[in-house]
């Protein structure tokens, strides 16, 4: 059987050199917890601005409801008068 080549990076994390290392860790553990964050900042900017979408389109929906219904009187006592 053919034995897979070892990554160059695996190699250098079992090694371990030294107090660098635990510096690499620490600052890597920042940068996950600093894009869990942000995403979650995110995420809520996200909802806040398709709550206002939402909030337009239904004052929209509304005035064109109204003009739906005005333009539709006098069709309907033109139909009965014919």
């Amino acid at each position: 059987m053919m034995e897979r080549a070892e990554d160059p990076a695996l190699q250098l994390l079992r090694r371990r050199p030294g107090p660098a290392f635990e510096d690499v860790l620490t600052e890597n553990q920042q940068a996950i917890q600093m894009t869990s964050i942000n995403t979650e900042i995110l995420s809520s900017m996200m909802g806040a601005f398709a709550s206002v979408i939402s909030n337009n389109l239904n004052g929209v929906m509304k005035a064109l409801a109204a003009l739906t219904i005005i333009f539709n009187v006098p069709t309907i006592v033109a139909s009965f008068m014919a």
